[in-house]
């Protein structure tokens, strides 16, 4: 084989490790925030009894399930309100969350709408969140207010927020959010997909 068709063949493998280089790095910047801090399983302290809802995958029927099941304690808030593209809007969920959209964060005025269910089995909470219009997208991130200390005890230091990955079905962690003095941890919100939060 002559050299300089080696080196064409050598120059073409390089072009295209360079092309998938570029659409890893691409890639991983395509959804902001869902992989902000990231934080392995491993970092939740988990201790071995406890099991933790977002290490499995998704399962609708049985969150339904879970959710109409009478020996389960169950609270399901909804909100609504209207976002503007000018001054952008807070919606509030229940009494335990305050969701903000700061102005100039979507493209057009739209009805934003928030279902959170709280599911607390054998003492452990598990909160699931539910936003529309789906694949909502924001320029700045929004704000999700939440009220920790309410939601899940008074002792809560920190929250894991979780987002549902659609493509695998399984929850991946977005981070690790801190309690302030006055109870509330405040989520960055880029995208609307499932989201949960457990302590």
């Amino acid at each position: 084989m002559s050299s300089k068709l080696i080196e064409s063949r050598a120059a073409k493998w390089g072009l295209l490790v360079s092309f998938v280089a570029v659409f890893a790095l691409m890639s991983g910047l395509y959804l902001p925030g869902c992989s902000q801090n990231p934080t392995t399983s491993s970092d939740l302290n988990l201790s071995q009894d406890e099991t933790n809802f977002f290490e499995l995958p998704f399962d609708e029927s049985a969150l339904a399930k879970k959710v109409t099941d009478p020996t389960v304690d169950v609270e399901i808030a909804l909100g609504e309100g209207l976002v503007t593209v000018d001054g952008g809007g807070v919606i509030e969920v229940g009494t335990k969350h305050l969701f903000t959209v700061a102005p100039m964060s979507v493209y057009t005025n739209t009805l934003i709408s928030a279902e959170i269910t709280r599911i607390e089995e054998d003492g452990i909470v598990t909160a699931i969140y539910e936003f529309g219009p789906h694949g909502t997208v924001f320029s700045l991130p929004a704000v999700l207010q939440i009220d920790a200390k309410t939601l899940f005890d008074k002792g809560t230091k920190s929250i894991n927020f979780y987002y549902l990955n659609e493509q695998t079905n399984l929850w991946e962690l977005q981070g690790q959010y801190p309690v302030d003095d006055n109870g509330y941890a405040h989520v960055p919100v880029y995208h609307f997909s499932k989201y949960g939060a457990s302590r």
